[in-house]
């Protein structure tokens, strides 16, 4: 099965594979939790669950940067959301890295220190 969608305003296609999910709502705030995570159904009350976020941007990379940094420049200067963090908390272990990152970055933007330096830039895991 084929659909054909949109990506920066080029057609593209591409196959879809099915794979059937069940959603379970949990906890007080009745919020629904994909099955494959019942633990985290189990304290979904003390997460917090944000659904507002939104980017005028269309293309992925772009709208990465500004979900990241909060600018739509792509410029080194905006330090990234873990790098305030950082920068305002600080290390509970001096052992320990204050944030990781995970995987691979769609862009340096997002793991960055921006103007508070390299000291604050996420630990690549």
């Amino acid at each position: 099965m084929e659909i054909t969608g949109s990506n920066n305003g080029r057609t593209q296609k591409r196959p879809v594979i099915h794979c059937p999910r069940v959603f379970i709502r949990y906890g007080e705030s009745g919020i629904p939790v994909c099955e494959w995570f019942p633990h985290v159904g189990g304290v979904i009350d003390e997460i917090a669950v944000v659904r507002s976020m939104t980017t005028p941007e269309i293309g992925h990379f772009q709208a990465a940067i500004q979900m990241s940094t909060g600018h739509r420049r792509r410029t080194f200067d905006h330090p990234s959301l873990g790098a305030w963090v950082s920068y305002s908390l600080g290390s509970a272990n001096n052992n320990l890295p204050t944030y990781v990152n995970m995987g691979l970055p769609l862009s340096p933007l997002q793991t960055a220190g921006g103007y508070f330096g390299a000291g604050e830039s996420a630990t690549p895991f």
